[in-house]
């Protein structure tokens, strides 16, 4: 009669064994166990070169107290296929710290979404970027948000489904580095994401993903990011996006606006700045000219609805402002400065060749505004809690989002005309700004007498009915980059363009003016500096300029 023990393997204990000793058994031996035995066995007797040749059969066996007793080596030496035989409770035994992150990397989608939420945030960097695409794609919802994004690599951002990205919240984008916000799929990042964004992780956001943008999502951002990108990367935000931007985005008393280490506005707003629509307009003036100009100055205007600091605005004017006055200079103090500029570009360069070496106003002052004075490098003489003021009628019908709209004034438009003025886009001829009183435009206006006069460098105002044709020269009087009003009243601008097709001009209802090259050129006589894309625009207006001999 043959015993039953005798048909257990040599050394290896039946059914009926309180214990069984691992360290004497060959893996044979061990994979012939049934559960109960091997359940009762020492593991921390089994060696890791064992371990990695038992069968996947066997290692299922073990119970989930056993597995969370391996050591580190024994941990180590489990190969993919072992660890995809575990049940879930056996793997979430397991210190994640024990796994290398080569089994890490090894895993596969299916063992990954087996780990617990503790697992996957106590994973080391090490191990955090180990995970591969597609088993961070397969992760639960609530394995996903355990992630220590602070760990991601920038591929690994890249690489997540939409699905899984939509999945982080606004705490784990906020932790992620530079490198991983800008792997960032601006497209797919959802209303509670955009909504929570800080203002530190928001000036990661590249130019590209900032136009990736939609409109609904511009308009989800947190007050902190859309305020972060106007005060870093205006420029880059298009006009549709500045109009999606909520009161609540623009709340506050003042705002930056501008190109980072360029031009830039601080818009304080005035009580009476609650229309609506009413302050997207400025900001999207102010963004406008920040794409021009390249002088690293920052210009603050006080921006009102129905007045002008404390002046209500005329009911027949779109909008009015008020520069702050930087100081009175010599004619050698604008031409060395503009002479300066020279070096900046071709534009600057032709501007400062056309300068008399004579004073030609023989000893008149040369006005510049406060914000002008800095442009030009000027010390300036006085000082001001801003650097202007600017208003918009509350009595004419206005548009603000930069569109032309029938029976209805442009408000951008205006704002830029205004803004200029207050950099010092202004003329004076030695009289609209005080007796014997210049401005550095003043050196650019000509006129001819009729229709066939020969130009000539222009620095008196015209009486009415004088038959004069005063203009915008930068060649001496050659050519017209557009016409000036030869007389004006006390209110009057004689440098705005004469028409309403330039926000430098009248301004008409039914339009929406874009700035143009005699613009540019304008702000570049001023003492400010053009942008590469400002200085072909105004290349190309000098180009088609209009011939006066």
């Amino acid at each position: 009669m043959v015993s039953i023990a005798s048909l257990a393997p040599r050394g290896a204990p039946n059914s009926a064994s309180t214990t069984v000793d691992l360290a004497q058994m060959t893996v044979s031996q061990i994979d012939a166990l049934d559960l109960r035995s091997l359940q009762k066995a020492d593991v921390a007797a089994l060696s890791a070169q064992k371990l990695a040749g038992l069968k996947t059969g066997t290692i299922a066996k073990f119970s989930s107290g056993q597995i969370g007793k391996f050591s580190a080596d024994q941990v180590h030496a489990l190969t993919a296929t072992q660890m995809a035989a575990l049940s879930k409770p056996a793997l979430q035994s397991i210190g994640v710290e024990k796994f290398s992150a080569d089994q890490i990397r090894a895993l596969g989608p299916t063992t990954a979404n087996q780990f617990s939420a503790t697992q996957i945030h106590g994973m080391s960097a090490t191990q955090t970027q180990a995970l591969t695409a597609n088993e961070i794609n397969s992760l639960t919802a609530s394995l996903v948000a355990a992630l220590n994004t602070a760990q991601l690599n920038a591929s690994q951002v890249s690489a997540m489904s939409a699905t899984t990205a939509s999945r982080l919240s606004a705490a784990q984008i906020n932790a992620m580095s530079g490198d991983d916000v800008h792997a960032l799929d601006a497209r797919t990042l959802t209303t509670a994401q955009l909504g929570g964004l800080t203002a530190g992780t928001a000036a990661n956001f590249t130019t590209a993903q900032i136009k990736a943008l939609s409109t609904a999502q511009t308009g989800k951002l947190s007050a902190a990011a859309a305020q972060t990108f106007l005060a870093s990367a205006a420029t880059t935000l298009s006009g549709d996006q500045i109009n999606a931007l909520t009161a609540k985005q623009l709340a506050g008393q003042s705002l930056v606006v501008g190109a980072s280490g360029g031009l830039s506005f601080k818009l304080a707003w005035d009580s009476t700045a609650t229309a609506a629509g009413f302050r997207n307009a400025a900001v999207h003036a102010a963004a406008r000219l920040s794409g021009q100009i390249a002088n690293t100055v920052q210009v603050s205007v006080s921006v009102a609805y129905g007045r002008v600091g404390n002046q209500k605005i005329s009911s027949s004017a779109v909008a009015m402002s008020m520069a702050a006055v930087g100081g009175f200079y010599s004619y050698a103090d604008i031409r060395g400065a503009l002479t300066r500029n020279a070096a900046n570009s071709s534009l600057q360069a032709s501007i400062a060749a056309r300068l008399p070496d004579a004073d030609p106003t023989h000893g008149g002052k040369f006005l510049a505004s406060s914000a002008q004075a800095r442009a030009l490098g000027l010390t300036p003489k006085y000082s001001a809690p801003v650097d202007g003021y600017a208003g918009l009628s509350s009595a004419l019908p206005m548009t603000y989002t930069g569109g032309a709209v029938a029976g209805k004034f442009d408000a951008v438009a205006a704002f830029e005309h205004e803004f200029t003025e207050v950099m010092g886009r202004v003329g004076s001829l030695g009289a609209q700004q005080g007796a014997g009183v210049y401005t550095a435009l003043d050196l650019f206006h000509y006129s001819r007498d009729g229709a066939s006069g020969s130009p000539y460098l222009d620095l008196a105002p015209a009486a009415p009915g004088a038959g004069r044709q005063s203009f915008f020269s930068l060649d001496g009087g050659a050519t017209s980059l557009g016409f000036y009003p030869t007389a004006t009243g006390k209110n009057g601008d004689f440098a705005d363009f004469t028409g309403a097709s330039d926000p430098f001009g009248g301004g008409a209802a039914g339009g929406a003016p874009a700035l143009s090259g005699a613009d540019v050129a304008q702000m570049a006589v001023t003492g400010w500096n053009a942008t590469a894309p400002a200085i072909d625009l105004a290349a190309r207006a000098v180009a088609g300029a209009y011939h006066m001999v």
